[in-house]
């Protein structure tokens, strides 16, 4: 990233420079076409100057005087007139040098500051890349390791091989839900297209279908999105909270229209979070648990957070000071 800092820097003082140069010439040239106010140009200085003397000494011997300074500071050929876009050229250069080094160091930190939420998304990006490619690893090490410990032996029986082959589909199983879930994350990051629809009405078809004891208090709130990723969204909240939460724990799930938004709110009592781990999870591949562990991948709440940016909403993760967390999504109301 230094080296495109330097390129954008370079490209806006050279932009800058080449501006200022024209404001230079421009008003130059201006100044240069003006009036020259009456100022008479002579061949020969010194005829002029005998006869300004023999116009004027018998008449007024001020005007004489006047004559006689007007010569000499070269009023009358001109020569105030040259010295003044000599300088005007001069100090106009000077300071255009000077300004193009304050450009060079303004763009040097507006380079910097354009850039660094770019260089974030790549280290993101990056982050993203060696995760996902650590977990499709995991499933294929299983794959592996359970066909070369089978053909390794010089006379497998059917047992194992009927247990090497069920360990290959459920190592085939997980990768397909990871793929899945990658897939649902680059789908969910176009704008979606929009329908009238009651978050009421999908938490209640997720509810139904979440074969869990929920709490629900579904009160009215329309807007309108995608319904298919909108209901994922609910379900990967309600999947969540129910995943993660303690031996005989309760969820609840609540909607309702908030100063005019719709609001979806998730909670569950779960295990004990620190406040400052909660923004992380809604980051790819991001849980409480190891990565060892069977409970998902990490993509369900990034999802979460994807449809609801994508929908213009709000996302909001708070620790339940007994344990768990609650998860707060406000969608523009209709």
């Amino acid at each position: 990233m230094t080296a495109l800092r330097v390129r954008l820097t370079l490209l806006y003082t050279a932009l800058f420079l080449v501006s200022g140069a024209a404001v230079v010439a421009i008003v130059y040239g201006l100044v240069a076409a003006l009036p020259k106010d009456g100022a008479i140009r002579v061949e020969h200085p010194m005829d002029f100057l005998a006869y300004c003397r023999q116009a004027i000494r018998a008449a007024n011997p001020d005007l004489e005087r006047k004559c006689e300074a007007a010569f000499r500071q070269g009023v009358v050929f001109g020569g105030e007139r040259e010295t003044t876009l000599a300088a005007l050229l001069q100090y106009g250069g000077l300071a255009l040098a000077v300004a193009t080094v304050f450009a060079a160091a303004a763009g040097w930190i507006v380079a910097s500051r354009v850039l660094r939420p770019i260089e974030a998304a790549h280290a993101a990006q990056r982050r993203f890349i060696a995760n996902a490619a650590h977990e499709l690893r995991t499933p294929l090490t299983v794959m592996r390791t359970a066909v070369d410990v089978v053909l390794g032996k010089p006379a497998p029986t059917n047992a194992e091989l009927t247990g090497m082959g069920r360990e290959v589909a459920q190592a085939v199983q997980q990768a397909e839900v990871m793929i899945d879930g990658l897939l649902t994350l680059a789908r969910t990051a176009r704008p979606p297209t929009r329908e009238d629809l009651d978050l009421a009405t999908l938490a209640e078809d997720v509810i139904d279908a979440a074969g869990s004891p929920v709490h629900a208090d579904l009160g009215e709130a329309p807007t309108s999105g995608d319904r298919v990723t909108l209901e994922r969204l609910v379900a990967n909240l309600v999947d969540n909270a129910v995943r993660y939460n303690v031996p005989g724990g309760e969820v609840w799930v609540s909607t309702e229209r908030h100063e005019g938004r719709a609001t979806l709110t998730v909670a569950n009592t779960g295990p004990v979070i620190d406040a400052a781990v909660v923004p992380g999870l809604f980051e790819p591949f991001r849980r409480l648990r190891d990565r060892t562990s069977a409970d998902g991948h990490g993509l369900g709440l990034a999802i979460v957070a994807q449809i609801t940016a994508a929908h213009d909403g709000t996302l909001s993760a708070v620790p339940r000071p007994g344990g768990g967390l609650t998860v707060t999504v406000a969608l523009p109301g209709r």
